[in-house]
This record gives structure tokens, C-alpha cells and sequence, in this order.
């Protein structure tokens, strides 16, 4: 029985599109609806350092990065960084995930609205994926409570592709 599930595990895995966005240079799709009433597109970005952050509602670490990612999204805002945050929580939550994000000045949406999305679905929280100006995907950082994201680590990330 555990063979069957592990080639099971494989197949779906080689035949899922969504992991496209896992390999390190390919170029991702992100279409979504913010709060704010308009669409990010990634495609849309080109020529700026994207950070697409997944987060919970209920997760803490999610939370501290949230706060991190508001205060390099207003520190770099006028050097081509672009961030999106994207929630997974359900339908249910809508109204409680806007208000959380009322105080933050980069955009939010739902995971469950994305027109498109070749992300695949978080395996921890958060989780953040930085894409150079070229629009290819250039690290995939998981934040974990032995190894928090901090400003300087994710600073560490994207200062070197702002010459590029």
C-alpha cells in the first residue's frame, strides 16, 4: 500500500502544472483580485523585484512577516519592488482577512479568488517567492520558527537584484 501512495505521490506530482513555479528561473503566473478593488498581474510587473507572500490568518510567523514585508514595501516602494500578499484561508474568512489587511500598504487578495496561479499550493507558512525584473523566479523563502525571516535576511534577497 505505501509503494502505490508513493508512486501515486510521484505521478501527481510530475503531472501538476502548478509546479512549474517551483523551478528556480522559470516564470511564473499570478493573476488576482485585491482588496482594493484591482487585479495584480504578474506579467504586469516586469521590470521590478516581486515578493509573493502566502500566509494564514492564524499563523504568527505569518504576522511578524507581514510587518517585515510593510516596512521594505515602504522603504522600497520607490526603487521597483512590487509585493502581493496572497492569504489561503477560505471563502469564510473574507471579511476578517480584509480588515487584517487594512493596515498594510502593499496589496492582498485570496488564494481562492486568483484568476491564475501556477503557485503551487503552500507546504508551510508563510512562504515567500522572490522573482527578479526579468519576471523568473529567483528564491522560495519558508519562514519557520527555528529560522524566522527577518528584514535583513529578505533585504539580503532582493539588494542584489536592484542592479541587475
Amino acid at each position: 500500500m505505501k509503494k502505490i501512495l508513493l508512486i501515486l505521490a510521484f505521478f501527481l506530482a510530475i503531472i501538476n502544472p502548478l509546479q512549474a513555479a517551483e523551478i528556480k528561473g522559470a516564470i511564473p503566473k499570478l493573476v488576482i483580485p485585491t482588496f482594493k478593488g484591482t487585479d495584480f498581474d504578474l506579467k504586469d510587473q516586469t521590470g521590478k523585484i516581486v515578493i509573493v507572500n502566502f500566509w494564514a490568518k492564524w499563523c504568527s510567523n505569518c504576522y511578524k512577516e507581514r510587518q517585515i514585508l510593510n516596512e521594505i514595501y515602504n522603504e522600497y516602494k520607490g526603487q521597483n519592488i512590487e509585493i502581493i500578499g496572497i492569504n489561503i484561508d477560505g471563502r469564510s474568512e473574507r471579511k476578517k482577512v480584509q480588515r487584517m489587511c487594512l493596515p498594510l500598504a502593499y496589496p492582498n487578495g485570496m488564494l481562492y479568488e486568483a484568476k491564475e496561479n501556477s503557485f503551487e499550493d503552500p507546504e508551510a507558512l508563510p512562504v515567500s517567492y522572490i522573482i527578479d525584473k526579468k519576471g523568473k523566479l529567483k528564491a522560495k523563502i519558508i519562514s519557520s520558527p527555528q529560522a524566522q525571516v527577518t528584514k535583513e535576511s529578505l533585504e539580503a534577497e532582493i539588494n542584489p537584484l536592484l542592479d541587475q
